[in-house]
């Protein structure tokens, strides 16, 4: 992602991601994601403190949004979502290719077709990965809150033991970048909705369903994008 195509949204999006993943908003993290280096993040961020979309804790080394900030972010996420939706349901794309496509789709929909796109799949919830969409006023939005129950499949194992099962709720915007990793999930049964048994093995996770009998390894890194609840 070196040219982006709108880098404040991206950023922004970006940002939104990492709260709903439950870590820290980093300037590192954004580097890691959009696959930008160092200097340009810095200057990226700098731009949207000045333009009041962020601000960024010198002593925490973390970046929190303004209201105007959040409410731009949110509202780019909900473009991008539906989109997906729209894309799988509408269009018949595969699967694997609805998050690259629909992250073309976010910057030039307009917010009124945004709206209609809504209404006419009947206002969806999530999208094919299971990511909630945010709503149209998303003042008052948080999907932590909302799936309480929710976390990321590394901590959930750490928390519940080193090998259990658990209902795969959404996958995370890092995986959805990769339609192999995607093509291999979709191979395992590993979907959102879907009950798998996941353990430990050193340094990755093993997930299987017995009625599908593949086996697929993942690094932490790429499990911890997973978002799981008992």
């Amino acid at each position: 992602m070196s040219d982006l195509i709108n880098p404040t949204e991206m950023y922004l999006k970006a940002i939104l991601e990492m709260q709903e993943a439950d870590v820290p908003k980093r300037r590192a993290r954004i580097a890691e994601r959009l696959q930008q280096s160092g200097p340009t993040v810095t200057k990226t961020v700098l731009r949207m403190e000045r333009a009041g979309l962020v601000s960024f804790s010198e002593e925490s080394k973390k970046l929190e949004f303004t209201p105007r900030g959040f409410q731009t972010a949110a509202t780019v996420m909900r473009k991008h979502r539906l989109a997906e939706c729209f894309l799988e349901r509408v269009v018949g794309l595969d699967w694997t290719l609805l998050h690259d496509e629909a992250c073309r789709w976010e910057h030039v929909m307009s917010d009124d077709v945004t709206n209609r796109l809504d209404a006419l799949m009947g206002h969806p919830s999530r999208t094919p990965y299971g990511n909630p969409i945010p709503p149209v006023d998303p003042d008052e939005w948080d999907p932590l809150a909302d799936s309480p129950e929710v976390s990321n499949l590394v901590r959930f194992l750490h928390d519940f033991g080193s090998e259990c099962e658990a209902r795969i709720e959404w996958i995370g915007e890092t995986v959805q970048a990769f339609p192999s990793l995607l093509e291999q999930l979709k191979d395992a049964g590993a979907m959102p909705g879907a009950r798998v048994v996941f353990s430990l093995h050193g340094p990755s996770v093993l997930l299987h369903r017995a009625d599908v009998g593949v086996v697929l390894e993942l690094q932490h890194g790429t499990a911890a994008d997973l978002f799981v609840r008992p």
